[in-house]
């Protein structure tokens, strides 16, 4: 008799259940109300834990069973990173080396999760940083209901079907692109004006959903009038950004929403996009048992290594024939900033301005990857002063300034080390 696996997705609105041993008509959904848990965040302890509570009493599990439980958030910050080939058990220490001082954030308030693809001497990485403390409360949920076969999943790292997707929710669009089951966009949508909207006509989402979906809800003689023509109006405004998203590809499109005739309308009649549905549901993957990716605390851990991260250089250093992940004991830039510019840059971790920038960085670092190709190898990104430093390899000088035409570049140095071109860029 196999162990039983189970799957539970949340969503800002419903809980997904997804048990191997029921059918596809059997998966279960169960509504979960907004002011209870939204985008990662349980905003009700109480009541989400009586939620969960009912969840698991349906689930009936034995000991032995496994429990998925996956989620999302706009807070997770997702990155694309290349390093070479070094074993599966240093991985994690490594990017913590790696990653201290990637981007704008303090690495030690997020838990790291990845998933990984082997290629020429090199891995191919999927990061998710994941602020620990939506881990901490689902954690404890999960404890206190006596749970203790379990992982906790990013969405992103559950994906292995390759394709450019579209999720559509009656409060959220979610922008998702898998790359040899790797997850490479991910952007998670909130239009204010339709949240607001749903929440002054005093709707959840199973109720918004059935409205937008044209299907009967006991809810629709209360709501006003306009309400249909407001969401339409509203959802026309992100048109634009999934044509962006789509670059002329096919997109297929899931969500509890995606079918609805006022969608299908819409993308139809005011866009020229390639688009099939797949249904309410995007295939979760179940990572395999012997990858260490699982969050949940580990009684038995062998202790740590502490003469690790000497290893990892070493082993880096050695691997200089293909990527110069080492930072340079100086930096060949040019940092002319002015004490004005200096004092602007100042962060305050509390302000939306943080988010802000910080979103805009990735999203940066993202355009850049997408120019990679044989001739142009990016082997590390760093974020300093308000500049994006980046280094890497390129063909030779006139490559690169083709590839990087459009950006603004402040400062950038050439040198040849160990028979390779390599370089070195500041940006805005």
């Amino acid at each position: 008799m196999f162990d039983r696996k189970t799957k539970i997705k949340l969503n800002d609105g419903f809980i997904n259940i997804f048990d191997e041993t029921k059918s596809e008509e059997e998966k279960t959904s169960i509504p979960m109300p907004y002011r209870i848990y939204r985008d990662g965040n349980i905003l009700d302890y109480h009541h989400f834990f009586y939620k969960m509570s009912k969840v698991f009493k349906k689930l009936d599990l034995k000991k032995k069973d496994r429990v998925f439980i996956i989620f999302d958030s706009t807070s997770l910050i997702h990155i694309n990173y290349k390093v070479p080939e070094i074993d599966e058990s240093e991985i994690r220490d490594f990017l913590k080396l790696e990653l201290e001082d990637y981007g704008d954030f303090d690495l030690s308030d997020y838990e790291i999760f990845y998933k990984k693809n082997s290629t020429a001497k090199a891995l191919n990485l999927s990061i998710d940083l994941v602020p620990k403390k939506i881990l901490e409360e689902l954690k404890e949920v999960l404890e206190k209901l006596e749970v203790t076969n379990y992982e906790i999943l990013t969405e992103g790292q559950s994906f292995s079907r390759d394709g450019k997707f579209v999720e559509i929710q009656a409060s959220y669009i979610k922008l998702i692109s898998v790359e040899d089951k790797l997850l490479k966009v991910y952007d998670k949508i909130y239009d204010e004006n339709i949240e607001m909207m749903i929440g002054d006509n005093q709707l959840e989402e199973k109720n918004a959903s059935n409205i937008i979906n044209l299907s009967y809800d006991i809810e629709e003689q209360n709501v006003e009038e306009d309400f249909l023509f407001k969401y339409k109006n509203f959802f026309l405004r992100h048109i634009s950004k999934i044509e962006n998203f789509s670059g002329g590809d096919k997109i297929q499109l899931f969500g509890r929403i995606a079918d609805s005739e006022i969608i299908k309308d819409i993308l139809k009649s005011y866009s020229n996009l390639d688009f099939e549905y797949i249904g309410k549901n995007l295939d979760f993957d179940i990572p395999n048992s012997k990858e260490k990716k699982k969050l949940r605390e580990n009684k038995n851990k062998n202790c740590i290594n502490f003469i690790l991260p000497l290893a990892i250089l070493i082993l880096i250093s050695s691997n200089l024939l293909y990527y110069n992940k080492l930072k340079k004991e100086k930096e060949v830039t040019n940092k002319i900033i002015s004490s004005q510019e200096m004092e602007n840059e100042k962060i305050d971790l509390s302000s939306d301005r943080f988010q802000e920038r910080n979103k805009k960085f990735i999203e940066k670092i993202s355009e850049i990857q997408k120019l990679e190709d044989d001739n142009l190898v990016i082997t590390s990104y760093n974020f300093d002063k308000g500049r994006i430093l980046v280094k890497g390899l390129v063909k030779d000088e006139a490559y690169f300034n083709k590839k990087f035409k459009d950006l603004n570049i402040v400062s950038k140095n050439f040198y040849k080390e160990n028979g390779f071109n390599k370089f070195e860029m500041q940006i805005k």
